[in-house]
């Protein structure tokens, strides 16, 4: 996957831009280990049953049930995309995922006795004004060892840090600045909201990380950045398994990538002021030479032998 110069082009990656409303046509290839619902389905498909939050036309859930999973349930409020997941889902609730406006469907649906082994917001949280209130919410229907699985866009990007540095932050139609994004994550400030989560609403619940998506900038495809600071940069999506613990602790992850970066600016600084210098002196050198006493002599010298090489160029 590669982005192509968002931050000038206001364009994050070659998407379609109308909702789509069928699955027919759109295959999950569970070998691309790039593309966030091949990870989801891998991740979930030895399951009995899947709740897929925000589960639009039915991508996901489609593929469970080709994979033999027994129950998939949905929640999706676009009418259309509902009636098309419903030829494949067992059931598809809707209403808004946010606690404020889901009213009694969702105040019903999150406090029902259903449970389920793995829970799905595939590219659902960044959407919701109040994410932490939905998934304290939503955890409540996991089954004893059930898990939720979270992908979010990363706002990390070398393609939105490029952005910030040209003091642009261009929402777009698509992508990790889409214009309906509401909240934006790194990996982690996901282990930091999900904290906040835990004592806001006295849960137990620990991240783990299993998987990135990678998209590339077009402009920096020679890996410069990759190569001085890792690979992050060019993380597009976090995948997330959330679960129950008795003593949560989130992993954060330790990043001194900063400091390899002013290492490299430090030391190319060195480099061209070492190389300055010694074109200084060699300019130098030359000038010495020209002006010195045996190269004024030997000037006769130089253009008879500059004549005898063309003529010889000549009759050959």
């Amino acid at each position: 996957m590669s982005i192509e110069g968002v931050t000038r082009k206001s364009l994050l990656s070659k998407k379609e831009q109308d909702n789509k409303y069928s699955v027919e046509g759109y295959g999950i290839d569970l070998d691309n280990k790039n593309d966030s619902h091949a990870i989801i389905v891998n991740t979930t498909k030895d399951a009995k049953n899947v709740l897929d939050v925000g589960c639009g036309a039915g991508y996901i859930g489609a593929k469970l049930k080709t994979l033999g999973v027994k129950t998939v349930d949905g929640v999706e409020i676009d009418a259309e995309a509902r009636k098309q997941a419903l030829k494949t889902y067992d059931t598809v609730e809707s209403f808004s995922l946010d606690a404020s406006d889901g009213g009694k469907k969702y105040a019903e649906f999150v406090k029902s006795n259903k449970k389920y082994d793995f829970i799905i917001f595939a590219d659902i949280l960044e959407h919701l004004v109040d994410p932490g209130r939905t998934l304290a919410d939503f955890s409540k229907l996991l089954a004893k060892d059930g898990k939720i699985i979270v992908s979010i866009p990363n706002i990390g990007n070398i393609d939105v840090i490029i952005g910030l540095i040209e003091q642009r932050f261009n929402y777009t139609k698509t992508g990790i600045l889409d214009s309906t994004h509401l909240r934006f994550w790194t990996e982690n400030s996901f282990y930091d909201f999900l904290d906040n989560v835990n004592e806001a609403f006295g849960l137990k619940l620990q991240a783990k990380l299993i998987a990135h998506t990678y998209a590339r900038n077009e402009t920096l495809d020679d890996g410069t950045f990759a190569r001085i600071i890792g690979e992050d940069v060019n993380i597009f999506q976090n995948i997330f398994e959330i679960r129950r613990v008795e003593s949560p602790h989130q992993p954060r992850k330790r990043v001194r990538n900063y400091q390899k970066l002013s290492s490299y600016i430090t030391n190319l600084e060195k480099t061209n002021t070492e190389l300055a210098e010694r074109l200084q002196q060699k300019e130098k050198e030359l000038d010495d030479l020209y002006n010195s006493r045996s190269w004024r002599v030997t000037a006769p010298l130089r253009k008879i032998n500059r004549k005898i090489r063309k003529e010889h160029h000549e009759e050959n």
